[in-house]
């Protein structure tokens, strides 16, 4: 609700008739027409941005692909279905950990990848051992049996 009598119409610019206490709203031109500011003016114009890079520069975020990472990935990957006593999970476990050193070391791109590849190496080597126990078990079973 408003405290202005009935008829009568509050102060312009406010809408209950208080005193306006803030800054004042800018003033239009003849025309309906905002002021027009100036680039670079205190307190007014556009941001001034430094110029775009040219054309084919690289990015901040342009590198090359750390080849360890990538074949710590692969052999990781094939770690786990072809369980080689754990011997392709180790490969990819350890070129998945000198590829993250290098990917620090250089500024290449890959993390993800080694990361990727440490993890699976890490299930190979697991998947590895326990075919040795499994394969060991069915041996002595059917040494048992004949």
């Amino acid at each position: 609700m408003s405290n202005v009598p009935p008829g009568e119409y509050p102060a312009e610019g406010t809408p209950s008739g208080a005193p306006y206490d803030g800054a004042q709203p800018p003033q239009y031109q003849s025309g309906g027409q905002p002021p027009q500011y100036q680039a670079g003016a205190a307190g007014g114009g556009a941001p001034q941005f430094g110029a775009p890079p040219a054309y084919g520069a690289q990015s901040q975020y342009a590198g090359r692909r750390n080849p360890l990472a990538l074949t710590s990935l692969i052999l990781g990957i094939i770690s786990i279905p072809v369980a080689i006593y754990g011997i392709v999970g180790l490969v990819a476990l350890i070129l998945g950990i000198v590829g993250r050193r290098q990917i620090a070391a250089r500024g290449e791109r890959g993390r993800g990848m080694a990361t990727a590849g440490i993890i699976l190496g890490i299930i190979g080597i697991i998947v590895g051992i326990l075919s040795i126990f499994v394969l060991g078990a069915a041996m002595q079973q059917m040494q048992g049996q004949g």
